[in-house]
């Protein structure tokens, strides 16, 4: 009488084991990074159309009055320093309300998505923004006479400026070299910095003709210092 044979239920070796679990480890790594690339990619789509938008409304206002663009800057009551008329990121509360009032753009739309950390109430209540806009700021262009001339930026729809820019992403070192500000390091002075330690990934700029583009790192410039910080697109 034959006796029916058992068969040997062979089990994982820990080598096959440890080979599974790096394997899923992998695939979940592969799986986290392609989900930080989607939603960089969508921040960074939603801050390309805040330029678009804000640039529409500086030219729209410019069409309404006779060609100047908006002086974010203005009026400069006796209180607001030189230094904030420089700085291209500082607004006048009146035209955070003109903007909501006549274009429908809110606070959302003056600060980048990518950077969240720049959108705190604080900067909000004194007029820091998170973008760069240099359409008709007099001091600025006076600041800048001795590296590009009069006309560094435009201050009517038709000059001709050595810089035909409107409005930049956030790219700011204070204190130089630093993005991040290293006494608060809250502060994080680049739209699309995604490292405290490195550099921007790049820059959007909007132009006078309303074309927005993607500038990336490599073919950023210094462009100026003042009062301890260095600016960049």
């Amino acid at each position: 009488m034959n006796t029916p044979r058992r068969c040997a239920v062979r089990g994982f070796t820990l080598i096959e084991l440890l080979v599974v679990i790096a394997i899923i480890a992998l695939l979940i790594s592969l799986m986290m990074a392609g989900v930080t690339r989607a939603k960089r990619s969508a921040t960074e789509t939603a801050c390309m159309s805040n330029l678009r938008e804000l640039t529409n409304s500086a030219l729209s206002f410019a069409n309404d009055h006779k060609g100047s663009f908006p002086n974010w800057s203005s009026p400069i009551p006796s209180n607001v320093s030189l230094g904030a008329q420089v700085r291209p990121y500082y607004m006048r509360p009146e035209w955070i309300d003109y903007l909501e009032e006549n274009y429908g753009l809110t606070r959302r739309n003056l600060y980048s998505p990518s950077n969240p950390r720049w959108n705190t109430d604080d900067l909000w209540e004194n007029g820091i923004v998170g973008y760069f806009y240099f359409g008709n700021r007099p001091a600025l262009n006076a600041q800048l006479g001795g590296l590009y001339g009069p006309k560094a930026f435009a201050r009517k729809i038709y000059d001709q400026p050595h810089f035909r820019i409107l409005f930049a992403d956030l790219n700011r070192q204070y204190p130089i070299p630093h993005f991040v500000t290293p006494s608060d390091t809250r502060r994080w002075g680049a739209n699309h910095l995604y490292s405290e330690g490195g550099e921007p990934r790049g820059t959007h700029l909007s132009y006078m003709d309303g074309r927005v583009e993607f500038r990336p790192w490599s073919k950023m410039e210094h462009r100026f210092e003042y009062v301890g910080a260095a600016y960049f697109w």
